[in-house]
Formats: structure tokens, sequence, C-alpha cells
């Protein structure tokens, strides 16, 4: 019934072919993300990310393996584990303790790239527990520029901007021009950089 309708999606995909609609560019928010931080000079990076389930988990991983590439680094070498629910975010701190056992002083990564800010707001609490420096001794890269969230931590994170005003912009210009371009529109995610990295 909503075909017969000016219809556009804004942040979700049709099932079926033949509908606008606009989401983030993760692949290369991703890309861009990690590019960016790995020119500053980390090269042992860890990757906490969503589960693979997740829409955005197959486009970050694209992004990803491209910066990585790009760096000089191989991408199977990184070590990544991937959540099992998208709430399951407890589950970082076995990941950190696990790459943090036995290691007296530094640990064996010098980034850590998360999914998400939530990852990453565990993340802090451990590594910042285990009296490790943000970003002296290890930085940290969210995603998704949580509103609210995101300047609280300190030092404040670097994340990737979900762009989601600007889908709903870029949505609502579509049905006001009445365009017809039945296509998914990728919207960019940039990089918010602030001191984590």
């Amino acid at each position: 019934m909503l075909r017969s309708l000016p219809l556009v999606l804004s942040n979700c995909m049709s099932s079926e072919p033949g509908v606008a609609c606009y989401v983030p560019d993760d692949a290369d928010g991703q890309y861009q993300a990690v590019r960016q931080v790995l020119k500053r000079g980390y090269r042992h990076p860890l990757c906490i990310n969503l589960p693979q389930t997740s829409l955005a988990w197959e486009p970050r991983q694209l992004g990803l393996r491209r910066a990585l590439t790009e760096a000089g680094m191989s991408a199977d070498e990184v070590p990544q584990y991937n959540l099992s629910t998208d709430d399951a975010y407890q589950e970082t701190i076995g990941v950190l303790e696990h790459q943090l056992r036995g290691l007296k002083g530094r640990p064996a990564f010098d980034l850590l790239i998360c999914g998400n800010d939530r990852i990453a707001l565990v993340a802090y609490q451990y590594l910042l527990s285990r009296g490790l420096r943000i970003p002296a001794e290890v930085a940290v890269l969210g995603y998704d520029n949580m509103i609210g969230v995101a300047e609280l931590f300190y030092p404040p994170l670097s994340t990737v901007q979900l762009p989601y005003y600007e889908m709903g912009r870029r949505a609502a210009q579509y049905v006001i021009e009445g365009r017809n371009e039945t296509t998914i529109h990728r919207v960019e995610c940039p990089l918010v950089e602030r001191e984590s990295c």
C-alpha cells in the first residue's frame, strides 16, 4: 500500500528493490577513521566488533581491511573479536583480560578499535582501572558519536559520526523534490577527532 505513495527510507533498507534508501556509508566511515588513526603511527590494533549479525558488521569490516592493507598490515593478523549479541558489552572485559593476561607494563596492542561507543565506554573503564593511560599507552577509537555520551569520556573519545541528521534531511528533500532515484544512497560518516587517539 505504501508503494502507491511517495516513499523513502532513512537509516534502513528495503528488502525489495525499487525503494530509495538513505543509509550510513559504514565502509567508508570505518576506512577513513582507521586510515587517519594509523597515520599517527599506531601499528598494533585490537578490534572489538559488533556482532556478525549486525547490518553494519560487513561494511565496517571492508573499511577496516582496506585501511589496514593500505598501511601495509595484514588484516588476518590483527586480533579481532565479535560480540555475541547487540547487548553483550561485558564481553569486552573478557577480551581485554585475555589480551592483557600475563603482560606487565604496556599491552601488546596500542590501538583499540571499538564497534561502537558503548564498547568503547566499557573498554575505557577497564583500561583505566588497570592503570593504562589513554591515549599514551592505548589509543581508543569508537563509532556512532552517541549524543550525550561521547563527550563524557575522559579523555574525550575519537569516534565516527553516524549521520542521522543528514540522512533525515536528504530523505525529506527526496520527497519534497519528488525525486525518483530508487537506489541506496550512502551518506558520509565523518571522523570526529577528539583526544583518545
